[in-house]
């Protein structure tokens, strides 16, 4: 078992979840990166990233990266900042298995 210095959650304090969540932002970001700067905003465009973010996300649910239940929570222009989309993502990951309490009875 591998820990981290942030005890706080089973989230923060495995090593294999930190690792498993910072290889998937940075599968998404670079995966991304071909649709950034070559494109104008429109509902057409957010329609495409959203269609390539929810592919993204079942290819590492396929291959057993992230668990049934990662989605897409949302895809928007960003409000206050008109030249940037904002995508939020809801990830499952798996949870290792650390110990196995076992109870006898007599």
């Amino acid at each position: 078992q591998q820990l981290t210095t942030d005890m706080t959650s089973i989230y923060t304090r495995e090593l294999s979840i930190i690792v498993l969540v910072d290889f998937t932002a940075k599968y998404l970001r670079n995966s991304m990166f071909p649709y950034i700067g070559n494109h104008n905003i429109t509902a057409e465009y957010l329609t495409q990233l959203r269609g390539i973010m929810e592919s993204l996300i079942r290819n590492l649910v396929g291959a057993g990266t992230l668990l049934a239940g990662s989605s897409l929570i949302s895809l928007i222009q960003d409000p206050d900042a008109l030249d940037q989309v904002i995508v939020q993502v809801s990830l499952n990951v798996p949870i290792p298995c650390n110990k196995i309490l076992i109870t006898l009875f007599i």
